[in-house]
């Protein structure tokens, strides 16, 4: 009885052990790198790599508690400076993924998912730059690049299920990308492995990207070349597909649709040209437009096109070729055509 009593009390432990198996790895270069990594749970695993060959230390801390989630922290350096900081926290949740990786000096990326299925990649070459990553829901996907350059600074929040967000910045600086999508399904740029356009992508400095999606299954694209570029999109329904370019300098849009089922296309290309479009109601709560197909065309210098559209199954189409043309435009109702065409 005795001897049974100590096989199962030993086969109790050797099962419990086995099914609470977190694997960690930590592998440092240099001095005064620092790593913390805690995993609660099961089949968690953990690797950080530093490398501070060049006198910049790095910190990282990794805390896990779940089943099955999977981080991995990848930071050196070149050249001198202050130190990197990753954060990564996946602590409430199975089956995650954080993959974060910094090449440069005093950068910064915080990775927080909370639920399941959630994947985050986020790289940073350069110095500066700072990356917030915050996933609460399910099967999320993000990435963020931020590629040589200093001082980018890069936003995601996804609260729902089923996002896909992506931001792309290079070769240039001070430039800042936020993107926010609230509900389910909506779709910024696309997921790995990157078959797809990036959902924010700024090539050049000093560019302001700026989307926020709330309801479900929403598209969106901003690309911006340039420098001093801005673009703020304002998304609130189901079903919109919003698409702004910008290439060239100082140009600025702002998007404000409530709505379900519109589809608009912003493009300008050159200098100081701007478009600020309204398509909802003064408090922006109850649904303005719908079925709606805006296309919007400025190339030129110190363009304007500005409108309040309000309604369902309308059209507009503005074309300005050119420098110094201005459209102002309105609609209240259903089924109206708006065509502007300028050019000097």
């Amino acid at each position: 009885m005795k001897k049974l009593l100590t096989a199962v009390v030993f086969l109790l432990i050797s099962t419990a052990l086995f099914a609470q198996t977190n694997t960690s790895t930590v592998a440092q270069a240099g001095n005064d790198n620092n790593a913390d990594v805690g995993q609660t749970g099961e089949l968690n695993v953990s690797a950080v790599t530093q490398n501070n060959h060049n006198q910049v230390p790095h910190d990282a801390t990794v805390m896990q508690d779940g089943k099955r989630n999977d981080s991995k922290v990848d930071q050196y350096s070149y050249g001198v400076g202050l130190k990197n900081i990753t954060t990564v926290d996946q602590v409430v949740g199975d089956d995650n993924v954080a993959d974060a990786r910094q090449g440069g000096s005093n950068d910064m990326i915080d990775i927080d998912q909370v639920g399941s299925l959630n994947y985050s990649l986020t790289h940073q070459y350069g110095k500066d730059h700072q990356a917030t990553i915050l996933q609460d829901g399910n099967d999320n996907w993000s990435w963020t690049k931020a590629n040589t350059g200093n001082f980018d600074v890069q936003k995601v929040t996804q609260d729902g299920d089923g996002n896909i967000g992506s931001i792309d910045t290079k070769l240039g600086s001070d430039n800042t990308a936020t993107l926010l999508q609230f509900g389910n399904n909506n779709v910024v740029g696309s997921k790995p492995p990157y078959s797809g356009p990036e959902g924010i992508l700024q090539i050049g400095s000093d560019n302001t990207g700026y989307i926020r999606q709330s309801g479900d299954f929403n598209d969106g694209l901003i690309e911006q070349l340039g420098d001093n570029n801005g673009a703020h999109l304002y998304i609130h329904g189901d079903e919109n597909i919003t698409v702004s370019s910008q290439d060239g300098f100082r140009n600025g849009q702002k998007l404000r649709l409530t709505g379900s089922v519109n589809t608009i296309d912003i493009i300008q290309k050159q200098d100081r040209n701007r478009t600020d479009l309204n398509m909802r109601d003064a408090v922006g709560l109850i649904t303005s437009s719908n079925h709606t197909d805006v296309d919007i065309l400025q190339d030129g210098n110190n363009n304007k096109v500005s409108g309040h559209i309000m309604g369902d199954y309308n059209n507009v189409d503005i074309t300005q070729m050119g420098d110094g043309n201005n459209s102002q435009n309105s609609a209240a109702g259903n089924n109206n055509t708006i065509f502007v065409n300028q050019s000097n």
